[in-house]
């Protein structure tokens, strides 16, 4: 999966909370893949796992800190 196919199924997995959490969210994570560099973009997407699996833990971390945006703060490779 690419990450414009990542991005996009992450984008439709977060439709169910906030808009504002939501573009926060696809930001970071936009942030953080570009901070990678293309050359480790793959390695990165990998990193972070499904988007399934992401959804999940950054709604996780909005439930757990009562949408306190730092939950999704933490790298791909620490929430593991």
């Amino acid at each position: 999966m690419n990450r414009l196919e990542f991005m996009k199924r992450l984008e439709e997995l977060l439709s169910d909370i906030s808009r504002s959490e939501r573009e926060e969210a696809l930001q970071y994570y936009n942030d953080y893949l570009n901070d990678a560099g293309v050359e480790n973009e793959q390695e990165v997407l990998e990193s972070m796992g499904t988007p399934e699996q992401l959804a999940r833990t950054i709604k996780e971390g909005l439930g757990d800190n009562g949408g306190d945006s730092d939950a999704r703060r933490r790298s791909p490779d620490k929430e593991r």
